[in-house]
């Protein structure tokens, strides 16, 4: 499966800050009667004001991602591990259900926040199969060849007076409340899920080369069905481009709330006994017994997790880093850069201020060790700065250099893109915008 993810505070918004949260996560199962691989894709939209809605939201893919790991997780999360045969439905209702539980009992607990809530449109994909629950008015797409599906219905106004006739489709766009919901994450111990309504309570079918789209109602509320099948169809293998396109199409239409995309695209080896359309070339008439090509069984030991914070190693599974105390649910907002091979592997930093600098002495921001007598990164290597909304990336005249596409720019300043790798020493970076 192929991601492409995007969140940006939207134009009309600038003030408000973003109260959209995202994330995807992947576990396998070993044994049992629920081995296989969990794909589990989050997307909330929170409300009650900038630092309220952040926070709701936050918490519901944090409780969500709690309780799922608890089920399916084993001794203090060394392994991946169960027993118990459960309803792939049934687990992701019960998840929504704890986090709502999770985010009414923050907001009781402290009167200054007790009106946070926030939406939430989750999807578990499972042996070929895609559960979609959701709470509120954030969607869920099926995009298939040349057609487009909503797998979910708007807990909102709009939509109940839709189902009502007392509006018709043309309104919906234009209404003055169509950002009220009357469902929601937070706002009371219990909350009605709703799992696969518009499959009759079934999970989709997953095919090759199917498009899984989550987005929040900024997006949704700014262009059509055809729009965003238009747009998909055009980036069809490249599921970031979509997430950049559909957000650089909500930009231009001047959207008023924070804008967030999750979109998935589904391969073969994600469909157990499936035959990729690729093995299928001859012409000849004969008809060819289908290959079975199943997904082998794994003894899974996961790596150690950087806390973002402090770069303390916890255990996959852990929701707070044992040392600092940090949420390890890292979900950025802002340009930042991760460290993708090398020693210091998972750390990340983002660009919260107009230039940050990176290097081996404690005084940069973001400080690179490597083991003694293989020093390749200098005491200051590296400066990326910010200038008329782009980021620029300049080499302090460094000992060993710095590589951009596998050009040297020792010394140079280079402009950078988005998903620009970034090589210093024994390091690969990312730079994500």
């Amino acid at each position: 499966m192929l991601l492409g993810m995007k969140t940006d505070i939207g134009p009309v918004s600038q003030d408000k800050g973003n109260e959209d949260n995202l994330i995807a996560i992947k576990l396998l199962i070993d044994k049992g009667p629920d081995r296989g691989e969990y794909n589990l894709l989050l997307l909330a939209d929170g409300m009650g004001g900038l630092e309220k809605g952040e926070l709701a939201s936050a918490l519901t893919i944090k409780g969500i991602i709690k309780h799922f790991i608890n089920k399916l997780v084993t001794d203090k999360g060394k392994f991946f591990h169960s027993e118990i045969n459960m309803d792939p439905a049934e687990l992701l209702k019960e998840c929504i259900e704890m986090a709502n539980l999770l985010v009414y009992n923050v907001g009781k607990r402290d009167k200054s926040i007790s009106d946070i809530g926030s939406t939430i449109v989750a999807g578990l994909i499972k042996n070929g199969k895609f559960f979609i629950a959701h709470v509120g008015d954030s969607r869920a797409y099926l995009i298939r060849k040349n057609n487009i599906e909503k797998l979910t219905t708007d807990h909102s106004l709009v939509q109940a007076l839709y189902e009502s006739h007392l509006i018709n489709t043309s309104e919906i766009y234009q209404h003055p409340h169509k950002n009220v919901i009357t469902r929601a994450i937070g706002f009371s111990p219990k909350v009605e899920v709703e799992i696969n309504k518009k499959r009759n309570g079934k999970p989709v079918t997953l095919q090759e080369h199917d498009i899984i789209l989550l987005c929040s109602d900024g997006v949704s509320n700014v262009m059509e069905e055809q729009e965003i099948l238009y747009t998909v169809k055009n980036h069809i293998s490249n599921p970031q481009l979509i997430a950049d396109e559909l957000i650089n199409l909500a930009n231009l239409r001047k959207s008023d709330d924070n804008l967030t995309i999750l979109c998935a695209l589904i391969q073969a080896r994600d469909i157990p006994d499936s035959i990729p359309i690729s093995v299928i070339k001859s012409s000849s008439p004969k008809k060819y017994k289908p290959l079975q090509t199943k997904i082998p069984t794994v003894v899974l030991t996961p790596p150690d997790i950087l806390c973002p914070y402090c770069s303390h190693k916890n255990l996959m599974g852990d929701i707070n880093c044992s040392y600092c105390g940090k949420s390890q649910i890292f979900i950025s907002r802002k340009p930042h850069i991760v460290i993708l091979d090398g020693p210091d592997k998972g750390k990340r930093i983002e660009m919260d201020k107009e230039e940050i600098y990176i290097g081996r002495e404690d005084s940069n921001d973001m400080v690179i060790q490597e083991p003694k007598g293989r020093e390749f990164i200098s005491r200051k290597h590296v400066k990326i700065s910010k200038h008329n909304n782009e980021y620029w990336i300049e080499d302090l005249n460094s000992s060993n250099g710095t590589k951009i596409k596998g050009q040297q720019i020792r010394g140079k300043k280079v402009k950078l893109q988005n998903r620009e790798l970034i090589v210093l020493g024994m390091n690969t970076l990312e730079f994500i915008i």
